[in-house]
């Protein structure tokens, strides 16, 4: 099991990630905390490309579960914030407006 925490910023990109908790063997766990494999997904948006060995670098082949499992929660978690945020858009009541 994985816990992600995701930063996003308000352009609803990614800032920054780690993991909360993790019961992943400890090759796992390495791969997934190189420093510059997290910082593959800074910037990333939604509607950005999340493809593992393409877009975000691949992992040795033993977190390869593990690493689809992190890129596919954070891309989800991105897509539910715009909703979120797209929906609180719309919702929003437009100021009266006053004919003088």
């Amino acid at each position: 099991a994985i816990e992600l925490v995701l930063a996003i910023g308000q352009d609803l990109r990614v800032r920054g990630w780690r993991l909360q908790r993790s019961r992943e063997p400890e090759p796992v766990l390495e791969a997934l905390l190189d420093p510059a494999w997290r910082r593959s997904f800074e910037g990333k948006g939604a509607d950005s490309p999340w493809q593992l060995g393409l877009d975000i670098p691949q992992v040795v082949p033993v977190a390869a579960g593990s690493a689809a499992a992190v890129v596919e929660g954070a891309r989800s978690l991105l897509i539910l914030v715009a909703a979120a945020d797209h929906s609180s858009l719309s919702n929003r009541a437009a100021p009266p407006h006053s004919h003088s």
